[in-house]
């Protein structure tokens, strides 16, 4: 109700929330900067996955250890970004 009233006049959001939320029409202004990279999950208990067949187990979770890698990856490369972007100039 704030942002339709113009009671906020500034906010940080992920891109994906504003959209979600359906925030952008009432928005006059928009960075790009990202604020946010996680999402989502899925979460399964030990008995679930252990009832799985061995092909199938083995699958999620080494698709697991993929994932969890690359995200790991991913966000120290942004830290690194983030962190020169703010370092003095020479």
């Amino acid at each position: 109700p704030n942002l339709k009233t113009g009671s906020i006049n500034a906010l940080n959001a992920p891109a994906l929330a504003v959209e979600a939320l359906q925030w952008g029409p009432n928005l006059d202004n928009v960075d790009d900067q990202v604020t946010g990279v996680a999402v989502g999950a899925l979460v399964f208990n030990s008995k679930r996955i252990n009832n799985l067949n061995g092909d199938l187990r083995q699958i999620l979770i080494d698709t697991g250890k993929l994932a969890s890698s690359a995200l790991g990856d991913a966000a120290m490369n942004w830290r690194r970004c983030r962190h020169q972007a703010f370092e003095p100039a020479p």
